[in-house]
């Protein structure tokens, strides 16, 4: 269920690790090319004898998961919609294709996933730097940490191990975090925010999912028999506190032990509490970063077309870290956070966490249909702008993908 297609600190952290270090291997320098050369580094301590899931491909990209994030019945639409106007979306399926067919591609994502689940702390102090990097670009790119005010204040989600949030506090001298992210005991990430600038953050941890004070609804909504009472959360944020940038990292993490009722609905559940969270807290002219997968599934193009009322939108990129993969980002600015637009879109979100939360498969179903547009009417409003937003992040992922041995194998 977990997408570990990212380039987050949380996703990074469980996607592609170093595993135990030596003494011939351990390194925290950031390679030159820093996700083969890490794999690079580790492959001779790999083994294959454990019960890996047969098929990884949801981690190149070459499928999506059921996970509440996808298309649903309206994908095939977009798909024959974006094939038949948009060359280079039409080279990436192709691309895709070759990958699924091949088991190379199974192959390279199973010894990922093993070394993945074998890391120790030199894995994240390397994804650390990569996600500083990643930080920087985004900032080079967009203007994103450029924060207004003496004091600004940022609102982090499943930001650890806070490579991005670091660099805005760096570009930001007097900026204030307000951090949420899982604790390592739940198998979450460690923060590894350097200890001079730990002054400026509060950090709590916590999983985003069980926020259901912040989200808006009473302790009472829990049912007595619920598999989870014990872990929901009172506030933890300040009722009245609103903040210059919010940022979304969370990822679904396999390691993280759930009860079952959570499987089919986790990444939906995830999605919907921290878009909430955030949107419900930027100040008015503030800004969001969001973590996102498959920039081609309808309810991203659903996401982009709402946040485009309210806001300025640009999809990132990152031109080094996980080219070939479906992650991105979507950077929002200007937001006006008090129109009609936005609260209509944080009651949805909310209603959604609910029904996904403690509803029956249709009450989840009928939630999610209920803010569920139609497809045709989203293309014909919004396609061509979406496309054009879209090019550049499918043109850098057919280029990584092209260099990807099980891509040019049948």
């Amino acid at each position: 269920m977990a997408d570990l297609d990212s380039v987050t600190g949380n996703d990074i952290a469980t996607d592609v690790s170093t595993g135990p270090a030596t003494d011939d291997n351990a390194s925290t320098e950031l390679p030159s090319n820093p996700i083969e050369d890490v794999i690079a580094l580790f492959q001779d301590n790999l083994s294959l004898q454990d019960n890996l899931p047969p098929s990884l491909l949801l981690d190149l990209g070459l499928k999506q998961a059921d996970d509440g994030d996808t298309g649903g019945q309206q994908q095939p639409v977009v798909t024959e919609y974006l094939c038949s106007k948009v060359p280079i979306f039409a080279r990436l399926r192709e691309l895709r294709m070759k990958g699924w067919k091949n088991p190379k591609g199974d192959d390279y994502f199973e010894r990922q996933r093993y070394i993945s689940d074998n890391a120790d702390g030199n894995t994240t102090t390397i994804f650390m730097k990569m996600m500083r990097a990643v930080g920087r670009k985004a900032q080079e790119a967009t203007g994103v940490f450029t924060l207004p005010g003496k004091r600004p204040n940022i609102l982090a989600l499943g930001f650890a191990p806070g490579g991005k949030i670091e660099t805005a506090m760096d570009i930001n001298k007097n900026t204030q975090v307000s951090g949420i992210t899982l604790g390592v005991e739940d198998n979450g990430i460690k923060v590894l925010v350097r200890k001079d600038l730990r002054n400026r953050m509060k950090l709590s941890y916590a999983d985003l999912t069980m926020m259901i004070t912040d989200l808006g609804f009473p302790m009472s909504d829990v049912p007595a028999d619920h598999p989870d009472t014990t872990k929901f959360r009172t506030r933890l944020i300040r009722p009245r506190a609103h903040f210059d940038l919010a940022t979304c990292e969370g990822g679904v993490l396999r390691t993280h032990a759930r009860a079952e009722y959570r499987e089919s609905r986790e990444a939906h559940r995830l999605r919907a509490a921290q878009l909430a969270l955030a949107l419900e807290r930027v100040k008015p002219g503030g800004s969001m970063l969001v973590l996102l997968h498959h920039a081609e599934s309808f309810r991203n193009i659903c996401l982009f077309h709402n946040f485009s009322k309210f806001a300025k939108v640009t999809l990132f990129k990152p031109d080094v870290q996980h080219q070939h993969r479906s992650s991105f980002y979507m950077i929002a600015m200007e937001i006006q956070s008090q129109s009609e637009e936005a609260a209509n879109m944080v009651r949805q979100w909310k209603r959604e966490w609910h029904a996904a939360t403690f509803g029956s498969d249709e009450v989840y179903d009928e939630a999610v249909r209920s803010g569920t547009p139609d497809v045709d009417a989203v293309l014909a409003e919004f396609g061509e702008h979406f496309v054009e937003m879209a090019s550049p992040v499918w043109a850098m992922q057919v280029e990584g993908l092209g260099k990807k041995s099980f891509t040019q194998e049948e």
